[in-house]
């Protein structure tokens, strides 16, 4: 089994934007998130990636993209994308033809 593991670290994250860990309150993204919804964002993306190529579990792609437990994927799916994972999944494969 494999397990992607991303650590994101306030710094980095300062570094990646180029800007100050104290300067401001949220990073100077273009939407204005603040980093827990940039991260948040950048773990559902990752998550539909591997539910669009693989046929990974849902409790295997919640480990791996840092949300702790399926439960949690499933609360953020459902929050920002209106569906849940295997929806997304059946959905977009019916997408493709």
């Amino acid at each position: 089994m494999i397990h992607v593991v991303v650590l994101y670290y306030l710094d980095d994250i300062a570094g990646y934007a180029a800007t100050s860990t104290h300067a401001e309150p949220t990073l100077p993204q273009p939407d204005r998130s603040t980093p827990l919804q940039w991260l948040l964002a950048a773990r559902i993306g990752q998550a539909r990636i591997l539910f669009e190529t693989t046929a990974l579990s849902v409790e295997w792609i919640a480990t791996a993209t840092g949300f702790g437990s399926a439960t949690a994927m499933r609360a953020r799916f459902a929050q920002t994308l209106g569906t849940s994972p295997l929806r997304y999944r059946q959905a977009f494969r019916q997408s493709q033809g």
